[in-house]
């Protein structure tokens, strides 16, 4: 009686444990980064806001990024386009998220006559 006792205590123990680790299962995120037109944006940054979690893209605009399930924010940033937020609700798997900039626009204006621009 003990030991069917054990073996029952063991087997929830065993039940409670593989679910509890359930939501640790990561995400394998993976996407490209490019311009409005379409081009690859290689060494943009693809970071999850608040962390230290983040990859650059490769020559081809491509990033891999493992993630906890959940709800992420993430932040994409290339040097000379506006940076993007985008919220993502990861599931265990993988998952394909694309992300296209917009290029930053400058504006110069003169200071006085014949100043520089």
């Amino acid at each position: 009686m003990q030991r069917l006792l054990l073996i029952l205590c063991a087997s929830m123990l065993f039940v409670t444990l593989s679910a509890d680790e359930a939501p640790y299962r990561p995400c394998l995120l993976t996407g490209r980064v490019c311009n409005a037109d379409g081009e690859a944006l290689a060494e943009a940054w693809v970071r999850v806001k608040g962390s230290h979690v983040g990859c650059r893209t490769d020559a081809a605009g491509r990033y891999r990024l493992s993630l906890r399930r959940g709800t992420h924010t993430l932040q994409v940033t290339a040097m000379g386009h506006k940076q993007q937020e985008r919220q993502v609700t990861t599931t265990e798997g993988s998952q394909h998220l694309d992300f296209s900039l917009t290029p930053l626009q400058v504006q110069l204006t003169r200071r006085g006559e014949g100043g520089a621009i």
